[in-house]
């Protein structure tokens, strides 16, 4: 499973590869970003930035969201993995204790009947 894990993210980094490669011309052009309310005065621009920076920065975005939501995710499922293995240690000497009270349980039944017996 390791090995596909790997053969795919080589295949995935060739393909970016290729794609910067291949568009290198188009990557380089400049680009101004701009933001503005429609009923305010605020007005933001931003200094020429050549495109592969607004593609690797997108990219970079979207990596560190997927990494922050599966850490949350993996956090809850350790959590709740915790949580069913303290219940887990609790039924089970709760089962060793009824297996404990019924074995006195049988051996006072025992008795019980060898003495009446």
């Amino acid at each position: 499973m390791r090995f596909i894990k790997i053969l795919i993210l080589v295949i995935l980094f060739t393909c970016g590869l290729l794609f910067f490669i291949q568009n290198n011309k188009a990557l380089e052009s400049s680009i101004t970003l701009g933001f503005s309310l429609y009923y305010g005065d605020l007005v933001w621009t931003s200094k020429p930035l050549p495109f592969f920076v607004i593609v690797l920065g997108s990219f970079a975005a979207g990596v560190l969201l997927a990494t922050a939501y599966l850490l949350v995710e993996r956090i809850r499922m350790s959590c709740a993995f915790f949580k069913c293995k303290s219940e887990l240690r609790n039924k089970e000497k709760e089962l060793a204790r009824l297996r404990s009270d019924a074995a006195i349980i049988g051996k006072q039944a025992g008795q019980a009947e060898t003495k009446t017996g």
